[in-house]
């Protein structure tokens, strides 16, 4: 079976005068949780703390990050829609 996941990714970066609008592409966002996924890891704690580990460091200025990591359908007894990890720092 296919494992099913969902991520969602919140930067806060810091803004004044100058860039009161700071923005991160997506799209790089996009491409390091991939790269993340590559690499298999044993729990979602683990692929929760390597993403947030590769967000801040492509993205040192940023002041938090938080990473949810959602997998559908988890090998649980009951009827189970997703097992979820967040975290901010």
């Amino acid at each position: 079976m296919l494992n099913e996941f969902e991520v969602d990714v919140d930067i806060w970066l810091p803004h004044d005068n100058v860039d009161p609008w700071p923005f991160v592409d997506y799209t790089l966002i996009n491409d390091t949780v991939r790269k993340v996924f590559d690499t298999p890891a044993p729990l979602l704690e683990n692929l929760v703390q390597h993403i947030h580990v590769a967000l801040s460091s492509q993205f040192s200025a940023a002041e938090k990050i938080k990473i949810a990591l959602r997998k559908y359908h988890p090998p649980m007894n009951g009827d189970v829609k997703y097992a979820q990890v967040a975290y901010e720092a």
